[in-house]
Order: C-alpha cells, then sequence, then structure tokens
C-alpha cells in the first residue's frame, strides 16, 4: 500500500478528522456526535456532573469514562481554538464542571 493509498482510508481520515492522531474507536463515534462548539461545551458539562457524582460514589469505571468524554471535547475545542470557551465554566454551580 502506498503513502497515498493509506492516507485515503477510513481509519486514517477518521483519525485525522480533528487533526489529532491520537483517537480511538469510541473517541471518534464521540467526536462525530459533536456537531459545534455549544454541543461540545454541553457534553462537557454533563460529562463532569457524571464524573463528580461517580467519584462520590466510588463508581470509578464511571469516573473514567466520563472523565475520557471530557477530555474529547478538549480535544475538539483546541483543535477548532476554542478552549476559551470552557471559561464560562469557572462560576457553574457543580464544583466537578469548575474543576
Amino acid at each position: 500500500m502506498t503513502v497515498r493509498q493509506w492516507l485515503s482510508t477510513q481509519s486514517y481520515q477518521e483519525q485525522h478528522l480533528f487533526g489529532i492522531n491520537t483517537f480511538n474507536k469510541n473517541e471518534i463515534e464521540t467526536l462525530k456526535t459533536i456537531k459545534d462548539i455549544k454541543e461540545a461545551l454541553e457534553l462537557f458539562e454533563t460529562a463532569a456532573i457524571k464524573q463528580g457524582e461517580a467519584i462520590s460514589n466510588g463508581n470509578s469505571k464511571i469516573a473514567n469514562h466520563n472523565y475520557d468524554k471530557m477530555a474529547i471535547v478538549i480535544k475538539f475545542l483546541r483543535t477548532h481554538k476554542s478552549l476559551h470557551e470552557l471559561s464560562k465554566f469557572y462560576t457553574h454551580n457543580n464544583i466537578s464542571v469548575r474543576l
């Protein structure tokens, strides 16, 4: 397979969908559901709240899963030069979202 053929494969294109080549299959699926910055911020907020609840309940599996979602959103925002949008959560009511 030539480099040109490899670059045209679906796997390569999915990994570079947002300019980052460190996504696994689940991360790619999550990224495909994010349509815009607003939706990314909503996903971050929801995941942060769920992560905080899971930590309080001692459920590390759910906490880690939601941490991964938050990391995906951060990668998405970074590639779209919108990381500063997270600053709106500095005054959020839920401390898990503020962190």
